[in-house]
């Protein structure tokens, strides 16, 4: 894992989940995503706040349907590779963002950074 990836995991796993675009779920796939590739995905997607995120994920439809808009067509769900792009949904039934590290999916929920089995996911992107 290179060091940028690794800045971010920490930076993560200490600062204090905000809806601003720059703590939240999405926020952190995009900065992992931009740090392996360096395809910034938060230039056709940004918020302040909570409702601001709800207004623009429900202007495409769902959170699926957002991150097809903005990566493009999903893939099946096998051959997972580091910085691929994952819905999983949380037991509250909230839709959330990951990303793929190696063999887990990398979640920033709203209580912490955390990890979860990549079967937890229920779309993937290529990116």
């Amino acid at each position: 894992m290179n060091s940028s990836v690794q800045n971010i995991l920490v930076d993560y796993s200490t600062k204090p989940f905000s809806y601003n675009g720059t703590a939240d779920c999405c926020a952190f796939v995009c900065d992992i995503v931009k740090a392996l590739t360096g395809r910034n995905l938060m230039e056709s997607f940004r918020y302040n706040n909570e409702a601001e995120a709800e207004a623009a994920i429900k202007q495409y439809g769902t959170l699926k349907d957002l991150v097809t808009a903005i990566v493009g067509p999903s893939v099946p769900l096998k051959g997972y590779a580091t910085g691929d792009i994952v819905v999983v949904q949380l037991s509250t039934g909230e839709w959330i963002v990951g990303v793929v590290l190696f063999d887990r999916i990398a979640v920033r929920t709203k209580k912490s950074l955390t990890d979860w089995p990549i079967e937890y996911a229920t779309c993937r992107w290529r990116v």
